[in-house]
């Protein structure tokens, strides 16, 4: 017989890593500048993230002699504006006593300040502080909190803390199946004593059906991580139900004993062991050897083990007509797993042809034995009509029951469903509820998306405040989107005090993170001098990398910037070239500025025809200054054939939208035109009234009122408004005389013709 085995470690009731002590400088430090004078002055300029760098030199002591109080002094400084990762290394400075005494105390409430802001460390240290009655008063219900707080964004260290306190009940109830919960979330994530300590509760069944192959996986996993378990003991009960304590090493070959002896569930063991080097040397011959004896006596997980081998073919041949014989048996006894790798094959034509219809089949077997995959697969097979007929009310039904057992993407993905009213009724406040539960589970996309909603009140009641809780948390996770959106939420003041010092800090975490929209604002920030010094430098550093993304935005930027020689040699030609990339993809201002540079030359040989072609795409999408360069074009003929009525048109269409110089052009072509059809008194003077109003102290929109008077036959009006002309003149200038000359003519009754 096989003999059952329980595992346990004298570490496993250790409380580890209390406070991790690492002083950090954010994830974007190395963006802030290479320059230690350049970085002093930008900490003495109150940049809160060059304070925190500033801090980290002297704490380390590189490119700055090592000095603590002067370290702790500019944590201190970008703590205070609110930088959690300072206030971090601030706590952890008062923590181990560095640079003064240790303060408990002081470490608690820096840590609190940057876990309120939703930084995980700092909620585990909060949660390990409560935990512990270290600088705050013990309380085992606020360290829970908090462990669950940071487990629930995700943090593999507090899932494991959290886990080891319901294995222990230390300040709870046991409860054995939270414990497993969250250390299979934190074993999944690699860490490697949530990994051990896993494996010890499948040998024993805690919180999990009991697992001797599981157990032997998720140990194996610490191992090849380094861990150390040599003092890792296996409890055999024998056949005369007496307890054996053995190391590990001393247990194998009682597992070999029973597989000689045909017992099929050792034999599998055994099989892993073998393919995995676990206290025998690899050998997959060996493995698939003892595999086939068990699987040949119908045990599943031996199927499915030779299935895998052959199916991904890194230690054997891959060869997925094996790989479907032996997944096919193993699913046909039930396992999931095999169901969902047979459905795969079928799905992706892996051992013959694609058929959608039979990996259907599959999916469904495994989704209907509750497998999270397999419902979420049906749920999307249902969407796109894979082999089943399209039924958006199913996948609907398919992605609520993997939703309803926690799966965060199918939550996000009912909430979606509920936003679009896709197979359901459309329904904001179902869909809020679906993101929120993502969201607590630490889903970045949903906590992005439940923000956005409290900020458009949509299923929620309007809340900015809420709105940039939420942006916080998807932020911290490293949502480029989140982390944009609450850079905005600073600088427009939007649920928290108005800050561009903290939206400088945000747009930059998602530059970083090739966000253009954020690099575009960051540069905008750089470009006003906004929340730090205005440096020119530095904003066509980031309208480049966002250009060079491919946005249009940045692109026409960067033409500017290069077209006033602002952070830059002046230079025409690569002005040219960036309005032209941003032009292509429509931008309108882009457009304009483009057709400016070839109506001068400037970049390039001018080109009229050229010009007029840019004026006249931006100049049909609206834009005022290109409708008046194209009429102005039409007027004098320059690359197109001279057109009084085309200038009228689009002088009008600039006018009509309140173009100071578009107004004055159309009120003068009204007035002055030799031809008789162009002009109209009336509504050259309704115009030329308009310009006026606009831009009051120009002389020359005065000039062409008097003219305007003048056509509608009002020559008192024209003679009075000439002479406020003339005194604004220079009589020096050679434009007096003609200005004193249509004084004449409107004082004879004679209007002014061009």
């Amino acid at each position: 017989m096989f003999y059952r085995c329980l595992l346990s470690h004298p570490r496993c009731t250790i409380w580890l890593l209390l406070i991790a002590g690492f002083i950090t400088s954010g994830a974007f430090s190395a963006e802030v500048t290479d320059d230690t004078a350049k970085l002093q002055n930008q900490a003495n300029n109150g940049y809160a993230v060059a304070q925190n760098e500033l801090a980290v030199l002297y704490y380390d002591g590189e490119g700055l002699p090592q000095d603590f109080p002067l370290a702790k002094k500019w944590f201190r400084k970008a703590a205070r504006q609110g930088y959690a990762e300072a206030q971090v290394n601030l706590a952890l400075m008062f923590y181990e006593g560095e640079g003064g005494a240790k303060k408990h105390r002081a470490a608690f409430k820096w840590f609190r300040k940057a876990a309120d802001q939703g930084h995980l460390e700092a909620q585990r240290s909060v949660a390990l502080m409560y935990f512990e009655g270290e600088g705050v008063a013990r309380n085992y219900k606020k360290a829970l909190q908090w462990f669950t707080g940071s487990a629930e964004l995700g943090y593999s260290v507090a899932q494991y803390n959290l886990g080891l306190i319901y294995l222990n009940g230390d300040g709870v109830d046991q409860n054995l199946e939270l414990a497993a919960k969250w250390m299979q979330r934190s074993a999944d994530q690699d860490y490697a004593i949530a990994q051990l300590t896993l494996g010890q509760m499948y040998a024993q069944g805690q919180g999990v059906t009991q697992d001797i192959g599981k157990a032997l996986e998720w140990i194996l996993k610490a191992v090849e991580q380094g861990f150390d378990t040599s003092e890792v003991i296996v409890l055999f009960k024998n056949e005369n139900d007496e307890w054996v304590n053995l190391r590990l090493n001393e247990s194998i070959e009682m597992v070999r004993n029973s597989a000689e002896q045909g017992d099929a569930e050792a034999q599998n063991t055994l099989g892993q062991m073998y393919e995995n080097g676990y206290e025998v040397e690899r050998d997959i011959a060996k493995a698939i050897n003892w595999y086939e004896k068990a699987a040949k006596q119908g045990n599943g997980e031996a199927q499915y083990s030779l299935g895998y081998l052959h199916w991904r073919g890194q230690k054997v041949d891959r060869d997925y007509t094996e790989a479907a014989k032996w997944f096919r048996l193993a699913a046909a006894l039930g396992d999931v797993e095999a169901q969902k790798k047979l459905a795969y094959m079928y799905n992706y034509g892996r051992s013959g042809e694609k058929d959608y219809a039979e990996a259907a089949i599959w999916f469904r077997k495994a989704a209907e034995q509750g497998d999270v995959v397999a419902q979420k697969k049906l749920g999307s097979m249902y969407k796109r009509g894979w082999g089943v007929e399209q039924d958006y009310i199913e996948s609907a039904n398919w992605y609520r029951k993997a939703a309803e057992q926690g799966d965060t993407i199918a939550q996000g993905i009912i909430g979606s469903i509920y936003y679009r009213g896709r197979g359901v009724e459309q329904d904001y406040v179902e869909s809020a509820n679906w993101y929120r539960k993502a969201a607590e589970q630490g889903d970045s996309h949903a906590q992005r998306v439940i923000a956005l909603m409290y900020k458009r009140g949509q299923g929620v009641e309007q809340d900015y405040v809420e709105s940039a809780n939420w942006y916080r948390k998807a932020a911290i996770q490293g949502n480029a989107t989140a982390q944009f959106n609450l850079g905005n939420m600073y600088a427009l003041g939007h649920g928290v005090e108005q800050d561009y010092t903290q939206a400088s800090a945000w747009y930059r975490k998602a530059a970083i993170r090739g966000d253009a929209t954020a690099q575009i604002n960051l540069a905008a920030l750089y470009y006003h001098g906004h929340g730090f010094e205005q440096d020119y430098v530095e904003a066509l550093k980031w309208y480049r990398k966002a250009a060079e993304l491919g946005d249009d935005e940045a692109q026409k930027n960067l033409g500017i910037m290069y077209g006033r020689g602002q952070g830059v040699a002046q230079n025409y030609a690569e002005a040219l070239k960036w309005y032209r990339k941003s032009a292509i993809q429509g931008n309108v201002t882009a457009q304009s500025n483009l057709a400016w540079l070839h109506y001068k030359g400037e970049g390039n040989t001018q080109d009229y025809i050229e010009a007029l072609e840019w004026f006249r795409l931006a100049a049909e999408k609206g834009n005022p200054w290109a409708q008046n360069k194209l009429g102005y074009m039409y007027a004098i003929g320059k690359g197109v054939e001279q057109n009084y009525t085309e200038t009228l048109k689009w002088y009008r269409k600039a006018a009509d939208q309140g173009d100071a110089a578009s107004q004055n052009a159309l009120a003068w072509l009204l007035a002055t035109s030799p031809d008789d059809d162009i002009r109209d008194g009336q509504l050259a003077v309704e115009y030329a009234l308009k310009a006026v109003e606009n831009k009051s102290s120009s002389i020359g929109y005065l000039d062409t009122l008097a003219a305007a008077y003048a056509e509608a036959g009002q020559f008192i009006k024209a003679v009075e408004t000439q002479k406020e002309v003339l005194s604004m003149a220079d009589e020096e200038k050679s434009y007096y005389q003609e200005f004193l000359k249509k004084l004449k003519g409107y004082e004879n009754g004679k209007p002014w013709r061009e």
